[in-house]
């Protein structure tokens, strides 16, 4: 069997795994969703790129992925394990990046009127 074979062999599997997948999605509640939205997420991405041709993957790993039944949750799991995401470092980037940028001027917020801007310095507690 040629790459081009096993490749679509592998897209019919991930296409019969997103439309299983979307059933089950179907059958849930709206907050059992809003609490799989990164897994739905992922799922969705690793489809796409893969059902679009934009996911290079070489013959010996597509054969690979064609022994599990569910390639589609191999791939969603692996993309979800190889996002490094430190989330106390990122949210400190991502505070200190607000701050200095002063995203208030962006106009895409609008600020609270009765909270005006402090320095650290000025903070009192009671």
């Amino acid at each position: 069997m040629d790459k081009n074979e096993v490749n679509k062999l592998l897209r019919r599997k991930l296409q019969v795994n997103y439309e299983a997948y979307m059933r089950l999605l179907n059958s849930q509640s709206p907050p059992s969703l809003i609490e799989q939205a990164a897994e739905i997420a992922a799922a969705k991405k690793v489809y796409d790129l893969t059902m679009d041709g934009s996911i290079a993957i070489d013959p010996e790993t597509l054969g690979y992925l064609l022994r599990f039944d569910n390639p589609l949750a191999v791939l969603r799991d692996q993309y979800i394990d190889s996002i490094d995401f430190d989330l106390d470092t990122d949210i400190k980037s991502i505070t200190g990046y607000i701050a200095e940028k002063d995203v208030a001027e962006w106009g895409k917020h609008e600020l609270d009127a009765e909270h005006q801007p402090m320095k650290i310095g000025e903070m009192k507690l009671c």
